[in-house]
């Protein structure tokens, strides 16, 4: 799920200090919680850096 990755991605950029997030609905303040709480791995983060490098 993009919104999953994209959320995950930023929460763990050390250059990052926060990362805000709106929602209308419970579902999504869910579904926010468990994008942020689910870690990427280190393979998987290089992945995104390196597509991100690129442009």
């Amino acid at each position: 799920n993009i919104l999953e990755m994209s959320l995950s991605w930023a929460a763990n950029q050390k250059q990052i200090g926060s990362v805000l997030v709106g929602v209308t609905k419970p579902e999504q303040l869910i579904q926010n919680i468990k994008a942020i709480s689910w870690k990427m791995s280190p393979e998987e983060m290089e992945s995104i850096n390196n597509i991100l490098n690129e442009k």
